[in-house]
């Protein structure tokens, strides 16, 4: 299941801050405690039903409350920071954690500070040098550094991007990931999107998500998050498709749901995905037709191997189904008790 390429994939989501300290040893400390404390518990938490391993499987990908206090914590510490030399209309958390679609552990957060007044007349690669330059003054033990669209900062319990921005009309413009351009975007419709279609299928589809972000972590990350969110709301079967009100199709289970939608999210890729907001283009032109082709082949093998999970649960042997998800999902997906 190891796959390579030469291509590099665009990260399109995620980032959170901290203390004005950067490498916090007590944090670090915490984390790691924390860290050790979750594992024992987890002895406790295995499962001897596919509905409770997925159960506990959800459970698992979510943010825990230290985790979300630091992203707050950091948001309000790097909108400080940067108040103090610009004026900022504006900052708040956006992408997969503003989507509820963020799975542990994060990875970075988004950060959107929406600068006062113009973009005209300012290159973004202007921008994104006198943001590292602002925060790298104030984070000095933090390792900082551009990378369009953001400026990211490594923080000893997360990584963070700053995305300098600027209002234009009802949308924002940013640095473009690909050239020294500014696009169009508007992250809150997406995260209206997103929740919609949560809605829709009965609260199954935000679950879901992260758990197929959990597969691609398991298969080297080589769908971007942005991405697999959106192909996977177009992957999801529908009882109408008319495209002014959809209606979603619902799974008895999310073994059910799995298993149906690695084979339809395989099909899905071999199609273009574009911003479902409709301003930015297509989001999927990171992948090479060579990735495209064993991203879709490693789904597909797994596809197969979810039907032969779902045979060992129709008959009763829930330790083989159990170890058959595992496989699939890997070690985050709890094992048979």
């Amino acid at each position: 299941r190891q796959w390579t390429s030469a291509s590099e994939s665009q990260t399109l989501t995620q980032s959170p801050p901290i203390p004005i300290s950067g490498l916090n040893r007590a944090d670090c400390l915490y984390d790691a405690r924390a860290l050790a404390l979750e594992w024992v518990n987890r002895g406790s938490r295995m499962a001897s039903t596919v509905t409770a391993a997925f159960t506990e499987f959800a459970s698992r990908l979510e943010l825990t409350a230290n985790q979300r206090s630091d992203a707050q914590t950091k948001h309000v510490g790097v909108k400080d920071c940067l108040e103090t030399k610009y004026d900022v209309s504006t900052a708040f958390l956006q992408g997969s954690y503003a989507r509820s679609t963020m799975i542990r552990p994060p990875c970075d957060l988004d950060l959107f500070v929406v600068f006062a007044g113009s973009h005209f007349g300012a290159s973004p690669s202007a921008i994104l040098q006198q943001v590292h330059d602002c925060l790298k003054a104030t984070y000095v033990n933090t390792p900082i550094r551009k990378d369009r669209p953001a400026v990211n900062l490594d923080f000893a319990t997360i990584g963070f991007d700053v995305v300098p921005a600027f209002a234009y009309g009802q949308n924002y413009v940013i640095p473009s990931p690909f050239a020294d351009l500014w696009i169009t975007t508007n992250p809150k419709r997406h995260q209206d999107i997103t929740a919609a279609i949560n809605e829709a299928t009965g609260g199954s589809f935000v679950p879901l998500v992260k758990m197929f972000k959990q597969w691609n972590r398991c298969n080297y990350s080589r769908l971007t998050g942005f991405h697999l969110e959106v192909a996977l709301g177009l992957a999801w079967p529908r009882e109408s498709t008319l495209l002014t009100a959809p209606r979603y199709g619902t799974f008895p289970s999310a073994a059910d749901a799995s298993a149906v939608l690695l084979e339809r999210l395989a099909d899905q890729l071999a199609y273009q995905v574009d911003d479902p907001a409709g301003l930015s283009g297509r989001i999927d032109t990171y992948l090479t037709a060579d990735d495209r082709k064993r991203a879709r082949a490693c789904l597909l093998d797994d596809a197969a191997e979810a039907q032969i999970a779902l045979r060992h649960q129709a008959r009763g042997n829930h330790a083989s189904a159990i170890n058959k998800w595992r496989a699939i999902f890997g070690d985050e997906f709890p094992a048979f008790s």
